[in-house]
Order: structure tokens, then sequence, then C-alpha cells
């Protein structure tokens, strides 16, 4: 799922950058930081290699921007803009200080669920990630590409498929057309999901201050996770138990004592959090973080 491009640096010397990639298998994301060069995907470029793709941009750091069609952008920080890699363009980059930094996401165009003759009156125009839905999709992506090794096979399906609709749900917000009920309560869902993860260290964290955060009932917050295979409050647990079995085999964690790492995560009483992770893992806190040493050495 490549659009090969006609690199094009900006300057002499040694050109230093690095990229961290999340292939979702449908969804292409990759993160970089670079210095300043050009892009240029030509007509001979799309004749040779049309793999038919939207490319999504996020500006963390510098400036850039992408003149494709009548249209020529800049983007500052926290900005976005969609792009056809099926048309021709011209791509810049220009750091702050020494390095730029961005997330680009590459996907099919026939997956993205918004027509495509609404999406063609938002190529290459900017679209802010600081705001509305699409400072949700950017937060999304700012955690995705900082944690790229935690993704099963089943996760990568199921955040594809929340990726493309959040993208149209913020295309819809700026077109001002409907977003498809589905699409909307996916959106809601990864907000929820995202909140529970900022907060897991409280221990007052629950449905019912989940539901007041969001103004909604807890009735539907429940009806929202169904689709998860866990309650809410179960889906609290789980997170809070991956959150502390990474630390206890964190050699970096291995001053903490186990109660100290219970209570990072939310669990107040060590008896407590001894008997969900006995549960979770059929060893205790103590037993498993012994077992991982031992492989360590």
């Amino acid at each position: 799922m490549v659009a090969p491009m006609d690199l094009r640096r900006r300057e002499t010397g040694d050109f230093q950058a690095s990229a961290r990639l999340v292939d979702l298998g449908t969804v292409l994301v990759s993160r970089a930081t670079c210095p300043a060069y050009e892009a240029v995907r030509t007509p001979q470029l799309i004749r040779q290699c049309d793999p038919e793709l939207y490319q999504l941009s996020l500006n963390l750091r510098g400036r850039s921007g992408v003149s494709q069609g009548r249209q020529d952008t800049c983007l500052g920080r926290l900005d976005m803009m969609l792009f056809d890699t099926s048309r021709p363009f011209h791509g810049r980059v220009v750091p702050e200080e020494t390095f730029a930094e961005g997330v680009l996401v590459a996907f099919p165009r026939a997956l993205l669920p918004v027509p495509e003759c609404q999406v063609r009156q938002l190529i290459a125009t900017p679209l802010p990630g600081d705001e509305g839905i699409g400072a949700l999709l950017a937060g999304l992506l700012t955690d995705l590409t900082r944690r790229t090794d935690d993704y099963t096979a089943a996760d990568a399906t199921r955040l594809s498929a929340v990726l493309l609709d959040l993208i149209a749900a913020m295309l819809h917000q700026r077109l001002g057309t409907p977003t498809p009920p589905r699409i909307g309560r996916d959106a809601l869902l990864v907000q929820i999901h995202r909140h529970i993860d900022r907060n897991l260290g409280d221990p007052t964290l629950s449905p019912a201050t989940i539901a007041d955060a969001f103004h909604i009932s807890t009735r539907y917050l429940q009806k929202l996770f169904q689709s998860q295979g866990l309650t809410v409050a179960g889906w609290i647990r789980q997170r809070r138990l991956h959150g502390a079995r990474r630390e206890l085999v964190d050699p970096l964690r291995s001053h903490l004592p186990i109660h100290a790492i219970a209570a990072r995560w939310g669990f107040p009483s060590p008896s407590q959090f001894s008997r969900a992770f006995r549960a979770a893992h059929d060893l205790s806190p103590a037993a498993y973080r012994r077992q991982a040493e031992s492989w360590q050495k």
C-alpha cells in the first residue's frame, strides 16, 4: 500500500530521519521526524503505480503543505489535510528549528464511507485537529503512533475501522452533512476509551462517573460497550490489569513494590489487586514478576 513519490532534498548534508510504522492491515499509519524536503507525485509515477489511496497528514511540528489541483495549503501545528494519490501533488515540509514531525495515514479510497464527490470538496484543504472530531482523531493518531507494539491482529481490525469512521465523521462535520448514527456512536466510544485510559489511576473511576463526564445515562453507556464483549466495569478492570502487568515486568519499575504499582493503576487495596490479577493470569502478581525476571536473565 505505497504510492511512489519523487523525494527532493531542500538542504545539503546528511538527511537524518526516523519513522515509526503501525500496520493495521487496511490502514497504514506512520509517524516521521525529518529535515526539510519536498515530495512530488507526478503523472508518470501515477501511471506506473496507482494504489488508489487517500492520505491524511497530521502536522505535529514545523510546517507542511500540499499543492493539489487548484488548492495550495499550508499546515501549522495540529492541522490536518487529506489528499488523493491518484492525482498529481507537490508536498513540502519545513522544519521547526532542526526537524519537522508528522503523522501520515494511508488507506484505500474505497474504504472511506463518504461519497467521493463530497470528499473532493475537502481535498488539500486545512482540517483543524484541535477542535471537534478533528481533535479526537489527532489525539488517537498521536497515541496510536506512540505505542507501536501493543496491537494484536484483532486490535488492528478494530482500530482501522475506528480510524476510518473518525475520518468520515470529521469530513461530514466539515461538510455540514449528517453523520451516520453508527459513526457517531463509534466516535463517542473512542472518546470514552481515551477518557478511561487517562483516568485509570483514579480509584473512583466508574460507569457513573464516566456517564456524567459525557452527559449520557449509565444505561446508554453500557449499551455502547456491548460491542466490546465486556461491561464498562470489566473494561476498566482489563485496562488497569494490562497497565499493572506491563509495570510488573518492566525492569525500570523493578524497584516499585507491588502495592505501589497496584495503587498507580487504581487498585487501592492490594488484596483486591491480587485477586483480580490472579483471576486474569492464574498467578499472583509476585509470582508473575518473579517469572518475568527469570526470563529476562
